[in-house]
C-alpha cells in the first residue's frame, strides 16, 4: 500500500516541476490533477496485481494435474512482503474457502512455493465478488469479443472488482475499456457497476517509434491507456496517453507528468494572470 500511495503523490508533484523550457509553467487544472493521482494509484495497483498473477500462473502450470483440478478459484493481494497470489475453491454453501496453493511472487524472477495454506479473513468475500462478478463480466459484448481479466481487493469501505482486456495471443496490447463493480465488505451486497471507456483499441509494442494511446477527446486521462503505460511501457521506446487537454507521460520512478496542449496552455496561462482570482478552486 505504501508502494502505490507513493505514485500518486509522484504523479501530483510531477506538475509542479518546471520544465527546462519554461521557469514557471502553468498548472494543469485541479479535476486533472487529481483524476490523474486517482488513476495512477488504480493503475498501479493493477499492475502489481497482473504482474502477479502472470508469473504464479507459470508456477501453477508447473503442478500435478490432480493438484490443479481441485482448482476453481483463485485471485491475488499485496502484503508487506510482496505480492500474493492464492489458488483454492469456495465450498458449495459459500461459506469456507479452502487455499490449496499459495505463492509470493517477489519479482518476475522469483516466485516461491508457500507451505503455509492458512486462510485469511478476506478470501470469502473477495472469492463471493469474483464469482457474482464473472456473469455481469460476460453479459458485456466487450468481452464476449476478447478476454477480460479480474482484479479484486478489499477497502475500508467495501470490495472492488476491476476487470481490464487481456494482451492478445499475437501480444497486441487490448485497451480502451475498463468495468468495475462494487460490493460490500463481506461480498454478499452488489451495490453499483461502472464502465471506463467505449471502445477497445489494439497496440503493438514498438521499440522504434514513440507511440501515442488514448482518446483526444476524453476530458481526462483514460485509466486503461494508464494502465498499459505502467504495465508494459518497458515494451515501448515512448508511450504516452492522450486527452482532450494534452498528454500524460509515466515518468522514471513512478511519476507521471502531463503536458497541455497550446490552446489548453494559453487558456491556463490567461487564468493564472486575471486578477483577484483565489488560488483555491474549491477542491480537496
Amino acid at each position: 500500500m505504501i508502494r502505490l500511495f507513493a505514485v500518486a503523490l509522484f504523479a501530483l508533484l510531477a506538475f509542479a516541476m518546471p520544465s527546462p523550457a519554461q521557469e514557471n509553467p502553468p498548472e494543469p487544472p485541479a479535476e486533472l490533477l487529481e483524476a490523474l493521482g486517482r488513476n495512477a494509484l488504480i493503475a498501479g495497483w493493477m499492475s502489481g496485481y497482473d504482474v502477479a498473477a502472470w508469473y504464479s500462473a507459470d508456477e501453477f502450470q508447473k503442478e500435478p494435474a490432480e493438484v490443479k483440478g481441485r482448482v476453481r478459484n483463485w485471485f491475488c493481494y499485496s502484503a508487506d512482503d510482496g505480492w500474493h497470489a492464492v489458488y483454492g475453491r469456495m465450498d458449495e454453501a459459500g461459506e469456507k474457502y479452502e487455499r490449496i496453493l499459495h505463492y509470493l511472487v517477489k519479482s518476475p524472477t522469483r516466485v516461491e512455493k508457500q507451505e503455509d495454506l492458512t486462510g485469511k479473513d478476506f478470501d470469502i468475500p473477495l472469492t463471493r465478488a469474483l464469482a457474482d462478478s464473472g456473469p455481469k463480466l460476460m453479459a458485456k459484448p466487450a468481452a464476449r469479443r476478447i478476454r477480460f481479466n479480474p482484479y479484486v481487493r478489499q477497502t475500508e469501505t467495501g470490495i472492488e472488482v476491476w476487470a481490464h482486456p487481456n494482451v492478445a495471443s499475437d501480444w497486441t496490447i487490448v485497451h480502451g475499456i475498463v468495468f468495475y463493480w462494487e460490493y460490500s465488505r463481506d461480498g454478499t451486497e452488489f451495490r453499483s457497476e461502472k464502465q471506463y471507456g467505449k471502445e477497445l483499441h489494439g497496440t503493438k509494442p514498438q521499440k522504434d517509434t514513440p507511440v501515442t494511446i488514448g482518446d483526444p477527446a476524453a476530458p481526462l486521462p483514460p485509466l486503461s491507456e494508464m494502465f498499459v503505460i505502467t504495465r508494459f511501457g518497458h515494451l515501448f521506446k515512448e508511450i504516452r496517453v492522450q486527452s482532450k487537454t494534452g498528454f500524460s507521460l509515466m515518468m522514471g520512478g513512478g511519476m507521471w507528468t502531463h503536458v497541455l496542449k497550446p490552446e489548453e496552455k494559453a487558456e491556463a496561462e490567461a487564468e493564472a494572470e486575471e486578477p483577484g482570482e483565489s488560488d483555491d478552486d474549491g477542491g480537496e
